[in-house]
């Protein structure tokens, strides 16, 4: 699913402007437009009827010349702004997520480890719990299948990165602050990257795979369950989008907001018995880990980001907490220790292409009276 097309509605009644999506095939956005000049949609019509108009309306095309192009684009100084300026949303995607994923790798040992590293240092280190824990785990998933009828119309509307939820709480628009927009994107692509790399090392199968009783209300999902996506995305975006709207203060109302929407997601995927409630935490993780290098590239996270470790087997498989609770110690998910560690500070270096986009946001943000 392209960015243009969350941002502008075409995905239909779940797309970040819903119904009011393709409005029409005589409008800007239709098959006349520039939709069917850009040759997203086919339009021989069209086609047509742009070569007569050229036949009639250019007599010469020396004629036509720009005869002051020369002089100046010799005269030019090209900025980082502008390069990007130049660029559509599609290619500013390409730029940005190249920036982002050619500095990390990933390795571990299939179904049992995940190492995701940045450079040679470690960024983030987890391990699968066991089937004896997810085992446990499925007792919650049916106890949480009770709220189905409930969470319904959330469960639903929620498959998709919730941007519509999100921007009921922040006042994000397309139409307003599409570069801030834009960059969530980026970084919501960036956390499910890593979480994709870690379900596959990880491996561990879906609710439905341990029992049939399980029912799903949604289409399982065919990647592993360990770590939660939904989960990642969520508090991914939580924490890029606060720091985006300088709303850092834990207190903080919008702030606040966002985190308990992370936690209202990753509790509808249980529900719709998709996941287990353990999966939660560790894409939890999955987004503290990837928050902490995405605004490092941004050039926009103080202090020293730090390398993070997930022991699931300091996860109390008898309990579902918030998924955030994780980090603290004598938590919802254990009862010693934190399952969520701190291994050490380590330096990451920004990029120009994505300080720029971040700088680009920021002042689109100033401009409407978001931050």
């Amino acid at each position: 699913m392209s960015y243009f097309s969350i941002l502008t509605g075409a995905t239909g009644a779940t797309g970040a402007t819903g119904a009011t999506g393709a409005t029409g095939a005589t409008e800007a956005t239709g098959a006349n437009g520039f939709p069917g000049y850009s040759g997203a949609v086919t339009n021989p019509l069209l086609y047509f009827g742009l070569l007569q108009n050229a036949g009639f309306n250019v007599s010469s095309w020396q004629q036509s010349t720009d005869k002051n192009f020369a002089t100046r684009f010799a005269k030019r100084s090209v900025t980082q702004q502008d390069a990007l300026r130049r660029c559509d949303g599609a290619v500013r995607f390409h730029l940005a997520t190249s920036e982002l994923l050619g500095g990390l790798s990933h390795s571990g040992a299939l179904g049992a480890t995940y190492l995701l590293k940045v450079g040679a240092t470690e960024a983030l280190a987890l391990n699968a719990p066991t089937y004896k824990q997810f085992e446990t785990q499925l007792q919650k998933v049916f106890s949480r299948s009770t709220q189905r009828a409930d969470r319904s119309a959330e469960i639903m509307t929620q498959v998709t990165p919730q941007f519509a939820y999100w921007s009921a709480i922040t006042g994000l628009n397309p139409a307003t602050t599409p570069k801030t927009l834009e960059l969530a994107y980026i970084a919501i692509c960036l956390a499910m990257q890593i979480t994709h790399q870690a379900k596959f090392w990880l491996a561990c199968p879906r609710p439905v795979e341990y029992s049939s009783a399980v029912q799903p209300v949604l289409l399982t999902p065919s990647h592993n369950t360990y770590p939660m996506g939904h989960a990642a995305e969520a508090y991914m975006f939580a924490q890029v989008a606060s720091a985006l709207l300088d709303r850092n203060d834990p207190a903080d109302p919008v702030r606040s907001q966002l985190f308990r929407l992370a936690e209202r997601v990753s509790e509808n995927r249980v529900i719709a018995g998709l996941h287990f409630p353990i999966d939660a935490p560790a894409g939890c993780a999955v987004a503290i880990a990837a928050a902490q290098y995405f605004l490092s590239r941004c050039e926009a996270f103080r202090p020293e980001p730090q390398g993070m470790k997930l022991d699931a087997a300091l996860l109390d498989a008898t309990r579902d907490a918030k998924p955030n609770a994780v980090v603290v110690a004598n938590s919802g998910w254990s009862s010693g220790n934190a399952a969520f560690s701190e291994t050490g500070k380590f330096n990451i270096s920004s990029s120009p292409i994505l300080t720029q986009m971040w700088a680009d946001a920021v002042a689109e943000l100033r401009t409407v009276g978001l931050r």
